[in-house]
């Protein structure tokens, strides 16, 4: 994933507490994502648009199964969502942890601990497991 979503590795990956995030009430709907083999089958016709919408935002391609990712969502219904509305605003009570990527900069890793130590977030670095195909992390602070 790292590759992916976080700069190839020089990146950080910020962790939330999932119950915090599911009982906030700022989510309409969560689960995990299907992989089908193909698009999902939505009638236009189809009275339900949250069953549609649901259908469509978790729903990704099989390629990605090895991510098994889970999603939270919010539907906005019958009007589009504004700029605002589509933030989500959490305190730092949400946040479990950051990763920092493996090439992640000094100057980052520095900036980056710096925060969370006043926040009291955990930071974890990420490292190569020797003769493996494998990253793990370590607590650093």
């Amino acid at each position: 994933m790292w590759s992916h979503y976080s700069m190839n590795h020089a990146g950080f990956c910020v962790g939330f507490w999932y119950d915090r995030l599911e009982q906030s009430q700022k989510f309409g709907r969560g689960g995990l994502l299907r992989y089908p083999n193909s698009f999902p089958d939505i009638s236009p016709f189809e009275e339900d648009s949250v069953k549609k919408a649901y259908a469509i935002t978790h729903s990704k391609a099989k390629d990605w199964i090895y991510e098994k990712e889970y999603r939270l969502t919010r539907v906005f219904f019958p009007d589009p969502p504004s700029l605002d509305d589509r933030k989500v605003v959490v305190d730092d009570s949400y946040f479990a942890e950051i990763i920092l990527g493996l090439l992640i900069s000094e100057r980052h890793k520095k900036q980056i601990c710096k925060i969370a130590l006043k926040k009291g977030i955990p930071v974890y670095e990420t490292f190569k497991v020797p003769f493996q195909f494998m990253i793990d992390r370590r607590r650093i602070q």
